[in-house]
């Protein structure tokens, strides 16, 4: 268990720590999802997939809202444009709630779905590891073999999301990836071998334990917050402060 323990607390961590630019005004909001407007109404894709990505450089509520309406659109590649742009609108709270609210719209989309959770990875708001992982768990109970491309995904975004809930999330993944009803043995392979690579850089251990994964987080967990930094006293990850 120690040297779980010592793994864990050499972990790098994920956030960056640099100061806060200024939040953008409503002007500059308005600018931006203008001529987000004027460039989406044509046909070429590489201007409006390089207007969708300006747009979202204006982190702001009403650019999420406006870059969330092409994750209707008819076009997959405005769909998948449009998450990928609003995955990369780091500490606009939106920009989660957005992408967590396409997931069952999109749930037929694979290529898109994949661009909401790669981008929720990358937001990495824990607020989006509930839906993450009710999603997963019931894609993993599905036939369709077509689910494991977002299976993974899930798996992906939850390793980007620095939480216990995610770790939490992940162990009972895995647990589903060891059969039962539901997608066939390739594909809870492959997901399994996801589940194991984001719990590791979660937590730093490279070969888990056999047996209950669950048990053996519970003797780690009291350690870290829920952001899995270090309780008071306890061994601070690398690069991160007490």
């Amino acid at each position: 268990m120690k040297r779980f323990l010592v793994i864990l607390a050499m972990l790098p961590a994920a956030t960056v720590f640099a100061e806060d630019a200024p939040a953008p005004t409503n002007a500059e909001a308005q600018a931006a999802i203008g001529k987000l407007r004027d460039t989406s109404k044509g046909r070429d894709e590489a201007g409006w997939k390089a207007a969708i990505a300006e747009a979202a450089k204006c982190r702001h509520a009403s650019v999420v809202f406006e870059l969330s309406g092409f994750l209707k659109s008819d076009s997959e590649a405005q769909r998948v444009a449009a998450a990928e742009a609003i995955g990369t609108m780091v500490g606009q709270a939106d920009a989660a709630k957005a992408l967590v609210a396409a997931i069952a719209p999109n749930v037929a989309r694979v290529a898109t779905v994949e661009a909401i959770l790669r981008g929720l990875g990358t937001l990495g708001d824990a607020a989006a590891v509930p839906t993450i992982k009710a999603s997963a768990l019931a894609w993993m109970c599905e036939t369709n073999a077509d689910r494991g491309r977002a299976i993974n995904a899930a798996a992906e975004a939850l390793g980007g999301i620095r939480s216990k809930a995610s770790v939490e999330a992940l162990i009972e993944l895995k647990a589903k990836c060891s059969g039962g009803p539901g997608q066939p043995a390739a594909v809870r392979n492959a997901a399994a071998t996801r589940v194991s690579a984001s719990l590791t850089k979660l937590t730093g251990v490279a070969s888990f334990p056999k047996g209950d994964l669950a048990k053996w987080w519970a003797g780690i967990a009291p350690k870290y917050r829920d952001d899995l930094t270090p309780v008071e006293g306890g061994v601070p990850l690398k690069g991160m402060k007490k």
